[in-house]
């Protein structure tokens, strides 16, 4: 049974989107997904950066005020599971792109 637990992005998203969809370590980006996004780090922040002052009327890459709550930029969900050598990763990604499915819709 994985434990899921999602971390706010208040700032450094390209940087965060970058790290997230290393080429190196989700096997050339094989095992990675996108929802309602791009796969691609550059493109997926530049659409977000998009939506966000589209949406919100702020801009994406404005200072962290000095007090108060910062806005949410994005949301990165990770799952993470007890050593099993049953738990291929392409098992894990599976189980993953169901959680996303069931939490948020079948367009995965």
């Amino acid at each position: 049974m994985p434990i899921v637990k999602s971390i706010a992005i208040h700032d450094n998203v390209r940087a965060t989107l970058r790290y997230i969809l290393d080429p190196d370590k989700t096997e050339g980006l094989f095992l990675c997904n996108s929802l309602n996004c791009f796969t691609n780090a550059e493109d997926a922040y530049l659409n977000m950066k998009y939506i966000y002052e589209n949406y919100t009327h702020h801009k994406f890459n404005e200072p962290l005020p000095a007090v108060g709550k910062r806005r949410v930029k994005a949301i990165h969900y990770i799952q993470s599971f007890k050593p099993d050598p049953n738990l291929t990763p392409e098992l894990v990604h599976r189980m993953g792109c169901a959680f996303i499915r069931k939490a948020f819709g079948d367009n995965v």
